[in-house]
């Protein structure tokens, strides 16, 4: 289960926050929120720079 965004706000690795959306999950694993075609979609990813991508 993942942590809610309130206790994830900043990079546990660089200490950075993290952008609007994102949150860290256990196990080096961060997840965004975004919009695809009008419907809300999660998606994750190693890495905090990939989700800026």
């Amino acid at each position: 289960m993942t942590k809610p965004p309130k206790e994830t706000l900043k990079d546990p690795v660089t200490e950075k926050p993290l952008p609007k959306g994102v949150w860290y999950r256990d196990l080096g694993q961060y997840q965004a929120r975004r919009m695809v075609n009008g419907k809300r979609h999660r998606e994750t990813f190693a890495s905090a720079s990939l989700v800026r991508r």
